[in-house]
């Protein structure tokens, strides 16, 4: 695989130094930060531009805000912070701030120029659905699941006023352009009209059958537009509530509408990936364009261009032509993929991912550079184990369906088993090898022999959903979790159970036992990591923090540190002795899904859905260097100081912002593209 030092090499360095000092630039100074360039890995929710039109705000189900360049395409920032679905987005008026609402129930406030997290609004106990400012800048209007709308003073934070009468969910508010008026939609299938000064309810809107989901004021303010799960577009008359005209052609659920700047066209989109640009003189679709899985749509100031949001895997957000519905640009989706499971090689020489588009992946440690991209399957790789003299490799792929055998090195498949019926879930090496255990959606926990994959054994329990196994590291113990939060303890020479715990309220998604033996670790839906004593099943400590399922967990070496990652996204550090906490690594922005120490204990690292690997050192609980696999066999490695390495393929999605500017790679590439500093961070030593 080429990589970009074999392209640097032949350009101009010190041309590039020189371009540097120049620029009043101080490479010591290390002022650029990598931006890479790669879009949202789930639905965009919410899209809108900035009032002079040169950016766009786009909001997903990643838990992130992305901020674009409107004409160029180029991801301009990231904003990171909400700890579940970013639902909405707004600009101020002077473009100058944006607001973002989710469904961790806040809002938060950024700065434009710089990213800056300015305030996190804080009041509803419910998702919030959609934010709006007000004209002049100095409110901003908050929809919640809560049932409420919630009125907050911009430059303080300070909550001003709830509005209470709706009887469901809000989905969406809009201000009125002169600021006077409020107006909302939700399940309770009515819009309701505000006074925005007093909060006095100024009118109910029927004609809806079922839950509205969009409302909009027309630019003058005389007309607002709904839509919502009757499949209809409504205008209604500000002024006397009367409704003008019934728009139907959408033949499915409104989930957006849009008037453009001069109000003579309104957009709307619909859950049959349809959006409509209809003539509002009229009530006639003047255009009708086909756009997968469409959630959301805004017109650029100018009216020319409407923007798209999408849950598509090919462009998240689309821009199109207003005059003909003309496919002009987009913002492709996520060019990596997520991450599953993930296994060091015994020797630490190598990281084994397995992604959510099938493939397995190897990486060489420490340097992080790609080695391998294999499409192992059609689906998702949920599990990857090395055997304990590092010879095989094992995978579950097929959604379950197969478990594959391969040698390390050659990648020769040596065997392939399980079945259709079997869905497993985790898989177990024993300590000499010999065995792989499979937990499965149907049926007992079963060994198979290795490498022939012939079925050897299987602990005759009940029929149960196996969502985790392990063995202890004498061979004698066996532990399997099941989907109703049941930890089973097995007798391995004789096949016989020896304890039933009640562990969790909800599905054991990981179990480990300690290098010792002495403790086996349990995580839960249900948020908690529980350890246990193995001889007899007596719950020891029980570990309380993540605020969401816990997806895995995994002991230090040593057996002095347990680390639990989960659907929150966060990554903690426990004493294994007590279960004290010791640290809670952040940086993902989706659930954390596998996790690894490397052998010799320094380096802990963590696969997430938002597509990337991350390194911790585990001595300072800080994040030392990110992975991320762009397309089929492309790689970016990169520190949090900007160093990086890349394939040369993956070269075009590097970027450097410095300060409020996103430049290409040159001239920065020649100063920051040092492979050796990012192998010297992760620091993790081969055996």
């Amino acid at each position: 695989m080429k990589f970009i030092g074999e392209i640097l090499k032949t350009r101009k360095t010190m041309g590039c130094l020189a371009a540097l000092l120049l620029l009043g630039w101080s490479v010591s100074a290390q002022t650029a930060q990598i931006l890479v360039q790669n879009g949202h890995t789930d639905i965009v929710s919410s899209v809108a531009f900035s009032p002079d039109g040169r950016t766009l705000a786009s909001a997903s189900h990643d838990h992130t805000v992305k901020l674009w360049n409107a004409s160029s395409g180029r991801l301009l920032a990231t904003l990171t912070g909400h700890t579940d679905w970013v639902n909405t987005v707004a600009f101020s008026p002077d473009g100058r701030i944006l607001a973002s609402g989710s469904t961790d129930d806040s809002v938060k406030l950024w700065e434009v120029a710089s990213g800056k997290l300015l305030s996190t609004l804080t009041n509803h106990f419910y998702g919030v659905s959609s934010v709006a400012f007000s004209p002049d800048g100095r409110t901003l209007v908050s929809a919640s699941g809560d049932q409420t709308l919630k009125l907050w003073e911009v430059a303080s934070g300070k909550l001003l006023s709830t509005f209470t009468g709706h009887a469901e969910w809000i989905s969406s508010v809009a201000f009125s352009p002169d600021g006077r008026i409020l107006a909302s939609a939700a399940g309770d299938n009515t819009v309701r009209l505000w006074d925005a000064a007093s909060g006095k309810p100024l009118g109910t809107l029927r004609g809806h059958f079922t839950s509205v989901h969009a409302v909009a004021f027309s630019p003058d303010g005389g007309t607002l537009a709904s839509g919502g799960e009757d499949n209809a577009v409504r205008l209604w008359g500000v002024s006397d509530g009367a409704l003008r005209a019934a728009l139907k052609g959408n033949e499915a659920w409104v989930t957006s509408v849009a008037f453009s700047p001069d109000g003579r066209t309104l957009a709307s989109a619909s859950t049959n990936n349809r959006v409509i640009l209809w003539d509002v003189a009229s009530g006639q679709p003047r255009i009708t364009m086909g756009i997968d899985r469409v959630t959301s749509v805004a017109f650029s100031p100018d009216g020319r261009t409407l923007a798209a949001g999408t849950g598509s895997r090919g462009n998240a957000v689309e821009f199109r032509d207003v005059s003909n519905g003309a496919l002009t640009a987009g913002l492709p989706a996520c060019r990596s993929q997520s991450i599953q499971s993930m296994a060091f090689h015994p020797d630490g020489g190598t990281l084994a991912s397995g992604c959510g588009d099938g493939s397995l992946r190897l990486w060489a440690i420490p340097g992080g550079r790609l080695l391998s991209a294999t499409r192992d399957d059609a689906v998702a790789v949920d599990s990857v184990a090395y055997s304990p003299d590092g010879r095989t490799l094992a995978t579950v792929g097929a959604g379950g369906r197969t478990v594959k055998i391969r040698e390390t090195i050659g990648g020769q498949l040596l065997g392939e088993f399980a079945g259709r019926s079997d869905s497993v879930q985790s898989i177990a090496f024993s300590p000499d090898g010999g065995r792989l255990a499979t937990g499965s959606g149907y049926g007992p926990v079963k060994l198979w022999g290795i490498p022939g994959g012939r079925q050897t054994a299987a602990f005759d329990g009940p029929s149960e959903e196996v969502r985790a196994v392990a063995f202890s590291p004498d061979r004698r113990t066996f532990a399997s979790g099941n989907g109703y939060g049941k930890v089973r303890l097995w007798d391995v020479p004789s096949g016989r159970q020896t304890a039933a715990i009640n562990a969790h309220s909800d599905a054991v998604r990981s179990l480990a036992f300690s290098p010792d033996g002495r403790i086996l670790a349990s995580a839960g839906g249900d948020g908690k990591v529980k350890l246990w004593d193995p001889q007899g099943g007596r719950l020891l400590a029980t570990l309380a923090g993540h605020v969401k399922s816990v997806l895995c967990v995994a002991f230090s070496p040593d057996g002095a540190i347990l680390a639990s990652a989960g659907e929150d996204g966060t990554v903690r550090l426990w004493e294994a002795a007590g279960g004290r906490p010791i640290a809670t690594l952040q940086g993902h922005d989706g659930p954390v899904n596998a996790l690894a120490f490397h052998p010799d204990g320094r380096v802990l690292a963590s696969g997430s859905s938002d597509t990337t690997v991350k390194f911790w050192d585990v001595s300072t609980a800080q994040c030392i260097a990110t992975l991320l696999a762009i397309g089929e066999g492309d790689s970016i490695v990169y520190t949090p100081d900007g160093y990086f390495d890349c394939s040369a393929g993956a070269a075009r999605y590097v970027t450097f912002r410095d300060g409020n500017t996103v430049h290409d790679m040159d001239p920065y590439g020649a100063a920051f593209h040092r492979p050796d500093i990012v192998a010297q961070r992760i620091g993790a030593s081969r055996r």
